[in-house]
């Protein structure tokens, strides 16, 4: 076998697999996170601080989901919009590494509050609840607006560049590896 047909081969398969292998995925991603959303939205549950932490999380993993995988789909398809429009790749960019980010941060808030609300000194108790977690969300969604507002400089759409949709600079590549490190990796649940 020559290598050009074994890189055709490498080729297709590469499309079958972006085709085919994030659609499980979604299903199940859509499963797990509608029943997160039906268990978190209980009466009895609303009020706990931790609770509410983790239903923004839920949310946030379904942007996460729905971005990630059908960008993936539609590339397989080769009916990919980010690669020609530069206001949807810098978009999809933002929302998707946005909620990545929210939801990692999101399970680390609760996870606070988890300890806060089981501390035995009852002056640390008093900071687990529902205003709290909501002022943790606001911050958090301005921190990450103004972390991933990057995106919509660095983001380009180029069908010549693999991927087509991605940092068009050394400079914002090297930014997103370090915001990924900092963001990301070094939080305590990663």
């Amino acid at each position: 076998m020559s290598s050009t047909a074994i890189m055709r081969l490498l080729g297709d398969m590469t499309t079958q697999m972006n085709r085919y292998a994030p659609l499980p995925m979604l299903l199940l991603g859509l499963i797990g996170n509608t029943l997160n959303v039906y268990v978190f939205t209980r009466k009895a549950l609303r009020k706990n601080p931790c609770v509410i932490l983790f239903l923004c999380s839920t949310i946030a993993n379904f942007f996460a989901l729905f971005v990630g995988l059908l960008a993936r789909v539609t590339l397989g398809f080769g009916s990919d919009p980010t690669v020609y429009n530069q206001a949807i790749c810098k978009l999809k960019f933002f929302v998707l590494q946005s909620s990545q980010f929210m939801s990692i941060w999101l399970i680390t808030l609760a996870t606070v509050d988890r300890y806060l609300s089981s501390s035995r000194n009852a002056k640390v108790r008093q900071y687990s609840n529902q205003k709290g977690a909501y002022r943790a969300i606001m911050v958090l969604v301005v921190t990450t607006c103004i972390i991933h507002g990057r995106v919509f400089y660095c983001s380009t759409a180029d069908v010549r560049q693999v991927p087509p949709c991605t940092d068009h600079t050394d400079a914002c590549k090297t930014n997103a590896v370090i915001y990924l490190i900092l963001g990301q990796c070094l939080t305590p649940v990663a």
